[in-house]
């Protein structure tokens, strides 16, 4: 049962929206294929925790500070004796072990993801104490990308490989049920997650640096145009899309991007490169937002 769904992280949400609208560096390149690749590998893993009934209760994507750090948890099992910290990797191709040290087959080494997990164990132990929960943990690290393979492993190592998944589950579906006070446990451990991170790690943007449009909600590019009065195209893939929903997507966007602006229709129709008329964005607008105020300092807020 999962008592926290997880959601697309803020930073991957700003790098989604940016990816049309600015030139990205390498190092910002390869960073934004690793949140999305990381990403998708725990989305991978929730699928396949909810193939079955398993008897656990899951937090995904937590996030907690204990003693002045900041620390993540990919996802929590909460059993009806224990708590299970699952470490999720998304990784794709050979690695290897060598005295401890993780290494790609290029001899680049990476960190370690069994470091991360002690890490992560270690803090959250310390933050269950605090809070008073006693159960005791067990970690593991999945690994989800069947085409992923570590050479000179252990089998000491708190490891699930792709192949052993199936193997893994079945352990997960023996347990007993789970007791009202496991479902006590979690809504306290819950209730101490933090909603952001003050260490998000996102490119350096401006407002009026970034290109204006609308960006297709099929392919991601920005070259929408208004094909009929109540529909927009797309250049580059020919889908199409209702104005209204294009328009709330990109309000949504601007809201991310810019949480200081104020939302009016002239920032509104030029963030949208004035491919919709300022007439169709005050409606849009009206329709789904509070107005506040009038004159020149009306504006719209989430009612």
């Amino acid at each position: 049962m999962f008592l926290k769904q997880r959601k697309i992280p803020i930073e991957l949400e700003v790098y989604n929206y940016l990816q049309a609208r600015t030139d990205f560096s390498e190092d910002e390149n390869n960073y934004y294929g690793n949140l999305a690749k990381g990403f998708l590998g725990e989305v991978q893993f929730d699928e396949w925790l909810q193939e079955g009934s398993i008897n656990l209760l899951i937090l995904c994507d937590l996030l907690f500070e204990v003693t002045h750090t900041t620390f993540q948890i990919d996802s929590l099992g909460i059993a009806h004796n224990k708590i299970y910290l699952f470490e999720i990797k998304n990784y794709e191709g050979d690695f290897y072990l060598e005295a401890d040290r993780w290494y790609t087959m290029g001899h680049n080494e990476i960190k370690s993801p069994v470091l991360q997990l002690k890490r992560s164990e270690s803090l959250l132990r310390q933050f269950l104490k605090d809070i008073g929960v006693m159960l005791p943990i067990e970690s593991c690290i999945i690994f989800m990308n069947p085409e992923f393979h570590l050479y000179n492993s252990s089998r000491e190592l708190p490891i699930v490989f792709p192949s052993q998944l199936n193997r893994f589950k079945n352990k997960l579906h023996v347990l007993p049920a789970v007791p009202r006070t496991s479902h006590q446990i979690a809504q306290k451990i819950v209730s101490h997650h933090m909603n952001k991170s003050r260490f998000t790690r996102v490119p350096a943007y401006q407002f009026d640096q970034l290109r204006k449009g609308i960006v297709c909600c099929n392919c991601g590019s920005i070259a929408t145009r208004l094909v009929h009065k109540n529909a927009l195209g797309c250049d580059d893939c020919q889908s199409k899309e209702e104005v209204d929903a294009a328009v709330l997507r990109s309000v949504q966007e601007f809201r991310l991007l810019f949480p200081e602006r104020m939302i009016t229709t002239t920032a509104i129709y030029e963030w949208c490169g004035m491919v919709v008329s300022r007439r169709a964005i005050c409606r849009i607008l009206k329709h789904h937002f509070l107005l506040v105020g009038k004159g020149k300092s009306c504006h719209y807020q989430v009612e």
